[in-house]
């Protein structure tokens, strides 16, 4: 991921509003640049058509690309105040025609959607107040405020424990389900672990990078809302394979 796509992770453009909001079009993408740190450096963002995103940050006086500032080896105090202030100036360039969305993953987003259309429900941030986490959202069901869907972004391996420390983040849902189908489901089902950081025997955790279809998981994710009602769920769940 590089430097960009990280200041702006879950912000996306919307290409109808770039150029009202002051970006230029070339052939093949939309380009809008700022001074930043006292007109020293030039911050570039650069929204290709099919919404791949680029920046530059240009040293005005040199005339050319500062690099120090996307290095991956230890960098000096200057050069952390130089990226500092560039991922500011990204986020401020892309403020009027990039749109927030509450997770990572386009499955996540999707997820969230559906629910808000479904059921009028958003997913709150309980660690945000604590932790400064905005990344970790809750679904509850408002008649009780149990949690039936908790999204997090976490190293896949913590799933998957092939490998450490690969870089490879996702975004995984844990939700409530039938104790005695669990192991059942996990061992038939791609894309499907036992629940990470809850109760193994009550919750599942789902990878959402369209692993599994949206309707398997839109139907897991009402049985698990079901589950916090009194009596027994209703039949929603859909067949995941």
């Amino acid at each position: 991921m590089t430097l960009e796509e990280k200041a702006l992770i879950r912000m996306k453009p919307d290409i109808s509003k770039l150029r009202s909001a002051g970006f230029e079009e070339k052939n093949e993408y939309f380009i809008k640049t700022a001074v930043f740190m006292n007109g020293d450096f030039l911050a570039e963002l650069r929204v290709y058509k099919d919404g791949r995103i680029v920046g530059r940050v240009i040293d005005v006086a040199a005339e050319e690309e500062y690099l120090p500032v996307g290095s991956s080896a230890r960098i000096s105090p200057y050069v952390s105040l130089v990226r500092e202030k560039y991922i500011e100036a990204l986020r401020e360039l892309a403020k009027p025609a990039f749109f927030f969305q509450p997770f990572v993953s386009d499955q996540a987003n999707r997820l969230a959607r559906y629910l808000y259309e479904t059921f009028g429900e958003e997913p709150d941030f309980p660690f945000l107040a604590k932790t400064g986490d905005d990344i970790t959202g809750v679904f509850r069901n408002p008649k009780n405020r149990r949690w039936y869907g908790l999204v997090m972004h976490i190293p896949r391996s913590k799933l998957t424990k092939l490998h450490r420390d690969d870089g490879d983040f996702v975004d995984v849902l844990n939700i409530k389900h039938d104790d005695k189908s669990i192991g059942e489901l996990i061992s038939a089902t791609p894309g499907i672990y036992p629940a990470w950081h809850m109760q193994k025997k009550h919750w599942i955790s789902v990878i959402l990078d369209d692993t599994l279809p949206d309707a398997a998981v839109w139907g897991l994710v009402c049985q698990s809302r079901d589950f916090t009602l009194i009596g027994k769920p209703k039949n929603r769940t859909k067949n995941p394979n």
